[in-house]
């Protein structure tokens, strides 16, 4: 079971700031941590070219998570859809930490104040300077998600001394 899961938005989240969505999706593996795409798009249809931000088709077709009504809703709607997406997506990957290591990568404030509220944990990315996930946003979010896994890990050799 996997000690947490990393959820990101596209727009203006991985598709821009590449660099760093790229490292983050690669860290995330390789702390083998899912990756998923939670996206308001109305439509399934990944936008770009997904394998050069580490994402397999394996992470698209089992998580990637769209919202057929958002043409109909508003922001606050927008983020209980995500909260929703998460929840499935913990329950689907056996994420045994809980949702405080389900973290959401997202631009707007809506979203990432939605899924806090939930309980999980949430990165609005960018700021005034730049687009998507900045240095300082990655490094937060490593940490906490080292927390998790630490987490994990620790009561795992507990259930092996017992």
């Amino acid at each position: 079971m996997p000690s947490g899961l990393c959820a990101f938005d596209i727009d203006d989240t991985v598709t821009c700031g590449k660099k760093n969505a790229t490292h983050m999706v690669k860290w995330c593996k390789d702390h083998d941590l899912p990756v998923a795409i939670v996206t308001a798009r109305s439509r399934p249809v990944p936008p770009h070219d997904w394998a050069s931000l580490g994402f397999s088709a394996a992470d698209l077709r089992s998580r990637f998570h769209y919202n057929p009504t958002s043409s109909y809703q508003r922001g606050k709607e927008h983020g209980q859809a995500k909260v929703r997406a998460l929840e499935q997506l913990m329950h689907q990957e056996n994420v045994e930490t809980g949702r405080e290591c389900v973290v959401l990568f997202d631009d707007m404030a809506y979203n990432t104040d939605a899924a806090r509220d939930a309980g999980y944990a949430a990165v609005q990315v960018g700021d005034d300077d730049e687009c998507g996930i900045t240095d300082a946003q990655m490094a937060r979010a490593q940490d906490h998600l080292l927390a998790c896994v630490d987490r994990t890990h620790d009561h795992v050799q507990l259930r092996s001394v017992h």
